[in-house]
């Protein structure tokens, strides 16, 4: 995972979903080959400077490249802020 030329800021992925509707992970579905978190980061990472990945404490995740930085929700179980 490389940042382009223009690469600028940081990408935030919250992946920290218990994904009790789907009943497995979204993280690890498989899309169109990688892991849907995986073609997630990598994408992002052709144009951010950095991508983290917010998770909840415990929450497995699929193999991510090492540029990625994966981090704790601090509060977990609280919904994302939401916009106006």
């Amino acid at each position: 995972m490389t940042a382009g030329p223009q690469a600028l800021g940081v990408a935030i992925v919250l992946a920290g979903g218990r994904s009790s509707r789907m009943g497995s992970s979204k993280a690890a579905l498989d899309w169109d080959g990688p892991p849907l978190l995986r073609r997630i980061v990598t994408s992002l990472g052709e144009v951010a400077g950095r991508v983290v990945v917010v998770r909840s404490p415990g929450h497995e995740l699929p193999p991510l490249p090492p540029a990625v930085v994966v981090v704790q929700d601090a509060r977990p179980g609280r919904r994302p802020p939401e916009g106006p």
